[in-house]
């Protein structure tokens, strides 16, 4: 089992960013659920097949992975549709991802959106490291990693000041896109806040845990 974060962290974490607890741990339960990690110790992704498309340039636009007689598709380009997207269960992002890496290394592991804080790829650089496969490798060992890499893009987008206000739509906006709407990404913060207040610590490492 990978390395889990624990409370003290989250803590720590939240005092970097001066926000309260609460705020960061809203944004876990809302991106991952909690858990940065897959029980077969791979991290939790989630693979975006417009952003293939994006950086590639459509190249491999109407390459499909067919897995249970479905077939999902590996590259799109134009206007972010959640429904040609595909995206399917958890249990078949990193088939999509491997299938992906065989057509473009870079650009799949760009197009994945990675563990406890679902940070995509292609914002490897925003999250501190000179390299992709540095930001890979480091998704791939702990939460801890994940954290650090969440709070070193939240102080590179200036982030942190709409969790220490808790603007929620703000924040996802600037996090989680335009279309953030279409999930109501913002209402799912602005409950696991309200509930994570409410809540006593038993209750949060619970939730923080996945369980």
């Amino acid at each position: 089992m990978k390395p889990l974060l624990t409370n003290d962290q989250i803590k720590s974490a939240a005092f970097r960013l001066n926000c309260e607890p609460e705020a960061l741990e809203a944004v876990i339960l809302t991106e991952s659920n909690g858990n940065g990690f897959l029980p077969d110790g791979k991290p939790k992704i989630l693979y975006e097949p417009f952003v293939f498309g994006r950086l590639t340039k459509g190249r491999y636009n109407g390459v499909k992975l067919r897995f249970n007689n479905i077939l999902f598709p590996l590259s799109l380009t134009g206007k972010w549709v959640r429904t040609l997207a595909m995206y399917g269960p958890e249990s078949i992002q990193h088939i999509k991802l491997a299938e992906a890496v065989k057509l473009d290394r870079d650009s799949a592991y760009k197009a994945c959106s990675w563990g406890k804080f679902q940070i995509l790829g292609l914002n490897y650089e925003l999250c501190g490291y000179s390299a992709l496969e540095e930001f890979v490798t480091d998704m791939c060992l702990s939460e801890e990693k994940h954290l650090e890499a969440f709070i070193n893009y939240v102080l590179s987008m200036g982030l942190d000041v709409l969790l220490r206000k808790k603007d929620w739509k703000g924040f996802a906006v600037k996090y989680n896109g335009s279309f953030q709407r279409l999930n109501n990404y913002s209402g799912k913060l602005l409950d696991h806040y309200n509930r994570l207040k409410k809540a006593g610590d038993e209750h949060r490492d619970k939730a923080l845990s996945g369980a």
